[in-house]
This record gives C-alpha cells, structure tokens and sequence, in this order.
C-alpha cells in the first residue's frame, strides 16, 4: 500500500513512516509538512492513502480533504488529529 505522509510535526512524520517502513505491505511515497504541498503531492505520487493531519500551515486539512475527495476519489485519507470539536469530527465523515 502506498501511503503519502501529511503532518507539519516532524516527530510525527518520522515515527508514522518508521513504523510503516517496517511494515511489508506499506510503502511511504511522499511527506508533507504543510497543506499547501498536499494536492501536487498527491498528483505526483499517486498514494493509495494519504494519512492527513487537519492543521498544518499553508492550507486547512479540512480544504485539502475536500480537494482530494473531489480531484481523487479513489484515495483514502485517514485524518491525524487530537481535535474532539464535534463540528470538525462530521466535516471530515
């Protein structure tokens, strides 16, 4: 499974992709550490999931959710987050 990497914490970023690489069926195609640099990287990439943390600068992962939903539906996105805002919680479902 190719999984592209979206969080602006680096300890995060090398943890989840340390973990995965160890992983046999998991290969990390990409990082991120800010919105802005999710859509191309996910055109560059083609990622079969994208595991996404909702704030990081450059762009909202809530606005990148919804564009890739929207330019690449067949990509899962699993959203990173510590939020318990309700509101957040059925946005991203």
């Amino acid at each position: 499974m190719r999984v592209l990497i979206a969080d602006d914490h680096r300890l995060i970023v090398e943890g989840v992709k340390r973990a995965l690489e160890e992983a046999p069926d998991f290969e990390v195609v990409g990082e991120c550490n800010s919105g802005s640099q999710v859509l191309p990287m996910v055109g560059r990439t083609n990622p079969d999931v994208v595991l996404l943390d909702l704030r990081m600068p450059g762009a909202d992962g809530l606005a990148c959710l919804s564009r890739i939903r929207k330019q690449h539906p067949d990509v899962k996105v699993v959203v990173l987050s510590v939020s318990t805002d309700e509101n957040v919680i059925q946005t991203v479902l």
